[in-house]
């Protein structure tokens, strides 16, 4: 049997057809130094999305679902057919820059404390796409953030707790989660922690994930 990959590249997609190939492309053409397997879980798309990624994209590992599942539950079903030592929780409209990924399973392999790390994760313009970090969501922060207190004083840790605006944009930071629209996990994690609490739908399943594995003594950054 060949040895795992370094990397399990797992998707959960819906009527995507119109990103799917510019992410799959963006992971082919910039993931060299790695080894990596993709598994993108379909949740019966009614757009040929399936379709095209076995016309175009056959070394990608496509479960289709018979109904829309949301998230955390199709996410399980790719972690369980995964192979890889670090698993890659992916959006299907995201573009991945460069060594990106190559960077992040690095990270892990040379700092065995943390579980979980995300990336910089940019919106269109280049601008942080906030959300990308941020707290538990304990009810001070959100609060503050749903009532717009966070944007009034985003560089107050006691009001922008929720995104973490106070923090320095361009620094490595331990926080207390990371955003699921990509998200790498070290295998260990999850045989410790658990998967994806599928209760939830979509939403939030991050939160948790992040939670218990700072809770189980491992570091999110």
């Amino acid at each position: 049997m060949n040895p795992p990959p370094d990397l399990s590249i797992c998707i959960v997609s819906y009527n995507a057809r119109a990103y799917l190939r510019a992410c799959l492309d963006s992971i082919l053409e910039n993931t060299h130094r790695v080894t990596c397997e993709i598994i993108l879980v379909d949740n019966h798309s009614e757009d040929g999305s399936a379709d095209m990624l076995a016309e175009r994209y056959p070394q990608v590992h496509c479960i289709r679902n018979q109904h829309n599942d949301g998230f955390a539950r199709p996410a399980n079903r790719a972690i369980a057919v995964s192979r890889g030592r670090h698993i890659l929780l992916l959006n299907p409209d995201s573009l991945v820059l460069g060594d990106a990924l190559e960077q992040l399973v690095r990270f892990l392999d040379e700092n065995p404390a943390v579980g979980i790390v995300g990336p910089r994760i940019l919106n269109r313009n280049g601008s942080l796409q906030r959300q990308c970090r941020r707290s538990e969501g304990r009810p001070w922060d959100a609060f503050c953030y749903l009532t717009g207190l966070s944007g009034l004083f985003p560089h107050d840790r006691r009001f922008s707790g929720y995104l973490m605006s106070y923090l320095d944009e361009e620094t490595l930071h331990e926080v207390q989660a990371v955003s699921g629209a990509c998200m790498l996990v070290r295998r260990e994690v999850f045989d410790q922690v658990g998967v994806l609490d599928e209760r939830f739908f979509a939403y939030q399943e991050d939160s948790d994930l992040c939670y218990r594995v700072r809770q189980a003594g491992w570091k999110v950054f």
